[in-house]
């Protein structure tokens, strides 16, 4: 916990392709510059909880590739001042951004393309993203719960699931707000999809930004 990484040029931290037979603890740190995970495998848990990761208008965490086989943790006073990449990873117990704030206004908070997630993805209670959410194509096999989750790219893009194959229920209720567009055509949902109580505002295009297409 508190180790800071700091290079704004370049890599912070550099561990692409490393292999962890156990959990990655990156909690409470501070960096500026990006973290590379890229095609990284951990055995158990990617547990980013609390740290501040910071390289602005550019990648703060990449992880695209990785195969962690217990979950992800990106919760609980994470922050990310740029983008976060998990495109093409493959997670073996759910995402959970309870809480985190993912900061890059005008372009991608967060990119998890073709994603694969054994378990559910849980942006609520507090998650704040400025900027886009993007799971294209991605599989979810449990739920998408964004209960109390903001997203904010006013004019935009502000969550992008085209085409997500989700197992179970989507919850866009209860204190969610989204600021743009939010997308789901193609998309198989499982089980329900809840938007009661929610806030859905598009200034710019499709005042209708909930309907699948």
């Amino acid at each position: 916990d508190n180790a800071q990484f700091t290079n704004t040029n370049a890599f912070a931290l550099n561990a692409d392709g490393v292999r962890i037979g156990g959990s990655a603890f990156l909690r409470k740190i501070q960096t500026e510059g990006v973290v590379c995970l890229v095609g990284a495998t951990i055995g158990k848990t990617l547990d980013c909880e609390g740290g501040q990761f910071s390289n602005v208008k550019a990648i703060a965490l990449n992880a695209n590739g990785a195969k962690i086989e217990g979950a992800v943790y990106l919760r609980n006073g994470f922050k990310a001042d740029g983008i976060v990449w998990f495109m093409g990873a493959t997670i073996g117990g759910g995402i959970d951004c309870s809480g985190g704030q993912f900061i890059n206004p005008g372009a991608n908070a967060f990119v998890g393309d073709a994603v694969r997630i054994e378990g559910a993805v849980y942006l609520r209670n507090g998650f704040r993203a400025e900027g886009a959410v993007r799971f294209l194509g991605a599989t979810i096999t449990l739920d998408l719960d964004c209960v109390g989750g903001q997203l904010i790219n006013d004019k935009a893009n502000a969550f992008i699931g085209d085409g997500m194959k989700i197992g179970g229920a989507v919850f866009l209720r209860n204190g969610f707000k989204a600021e743009g567009e939010v997308r789901f055509p193609g998309a198989t949902i499982s089980l329900d999809m809840d938007c009661s109580g929610g806030q859905f505002v598009n200034t710019n295009t499709n005042a209708d930004a909930c309907a699948l297409q």
